[in-house]
Formats: structure tokens, C-alpha cells, sequence
């Protein structure tokens, strides 16, 4: 049992399945859809983009 040589391409499927559902399903867990509010890694990477110009 397992996977091997045999049914390799099943069990890539059957992952890949798995992980576009898990990915799918994110917005709708509630400590997931949190993870942005208490780290807020996205105001660092768009800090630079929504800082006042400079007027010349």
C-alpha cells in the first residue's frame, strides 16, 4: 500500500485537490482571516506605495 511508481500520478491529484479546498476554504475559518490583522506584514510591503509624494 502506498504510493508508489504505480499510482503516483493519483496521489499528486489527490493532494493537490486537497490543497486548492484548504485554500479555497481560508476566508471562511476564523483564525485564518485574522492572521493579516494581528501581523501586519502587508503595511510594510505597501508602506512605500501609499506614502505621500513628494510635490516637485
Amino acid at each position: 500500500m502506498g504510493i508508489n511508481a504505480s499510482n503516483a500520478d493519483l496521489g499528486i491529484i489527490i493532494l493537490m485537490t486537497l490543497l486548492t479546498v484548504a485554500l479555497a476554504l481560508v476566508p471562511l475559518i476564523p483564525i485564518l482571516r485574522d492572521i493579516p490583522r494581528w501581523v501586519p506584514i502587508h503595511r510594510l510591503i505597501w508602506r512605500g506605495y501609499y506614502a505621500p509624494k513628494a510635490r516637485e
